[in-house]
């Protein structure tokens, strides 16, 4: 999904959701310039406590 998709589904901001993104650990995808996170990694984060999954 897209950050602006991201945020929608947490119910934040666009502007909240790109701050999330440049967290540490936080699971996206960079396809050229554009960022995409999955579905997957994401519940896997907040499960996780907002952890950095790279150490998995």
């Amino acid at each position: 999904m897209s950050v602006k998709e991201m945020g929608a589904y947490l119910g934040i901001s666009t502007g909240k959701a790109y701050e999330l993104v440049k967290t540490e650990g936080f699971p996206i995808v960079r396809v050229g310039r554009k960022v995409l996170i999955s579905k997957s990694g994401l519940i896997r984060w907040i499960e996780k406590g907002g952890q950095n999954l790279a150490n998995e």
